[in-house]
């Protein structure tokens, strides 16, 4: 059983190898990070006054631009927002005929879970890894290793994210947004 699943792990990587030496590096890349919803993308980070290329990286991350997603978590669509949020949201946002459904919507997705971001930033004066942490653990844990000397010097800047899975989501937020900028500079 092994023994196939390097077969298939040696057949994918000739696969990848050949696709570049084919297409080139580039088109492989725009293959594996999509420019999708750009339209919805750009006009809610105007209004949020957030880079678009920092959502493009979210949802990445997030979703892989699967819009009907669904984590082990209950968060749903492109940007997952789990309901309890989603329901604070549409409530700020004063979304009327908001449904759960809705968050499969990729426009009505975007837009709330741009402006949650928006709205972490602002909370977080302008720290956008601090609002992505809150995105990915919560508020309340972001509030928690704040307060805590072991994460954070003089409560205001993290020296420590006590959750792996959040490091890396950080870490993997800020490749995807690089990679992004650099594939797509004319957005």
């Amino acid at each position: 059983m092994r023994f196939f699943k390097y077969i298939g792990k040696i057949v994918l990587i000739l696969i990848l190898v050949t696709a570049i030496v084919f297409f080139g590096g580039k088109f492989v890349l725009k293959t594996l990070f999509p420019l999708e919803h750009t339209d919805i993308i750009n006009e809610a980070a105007e209004a949020q006054d957030i880079d678009p290329y920092l959502i493009l990286a979210l949802i990445k991350a997030e979703s892989n631009f699967v819009s009907d997603a669904q984590s082990h978590k209950d968060a749903f669509g492109l940007m997952q927002i789990t309901e309890p949020t989603a329901k604070w949201i549409a409530g700020k946002m004063n979304l009327e005929g908001y449904t759960a459904e809705s968050l499969l919507d990729p426009t009505v997705n975007i837009r709330m879970g741009t402006w949650y971001l928006g709205y972490l930033i602002s909370l977080y004066n302008g720290d956008e890894t601090l609002a992505l942490c809150a995105y990915n653990a919560g508020l309340g844990n972001v509030d928690n290793w704040l307060a805590d000397k072991k994460c954070s010097a003089d409560g205001k800047n993290l020296t420590n994210i006590p959750f792996a899975e959040t490091e890396k989501y950080i870490e993997k937020i800020k490749r995807y947004k690089e990679t992004y900028q650099k594939l797509y500079p004319e957005l």
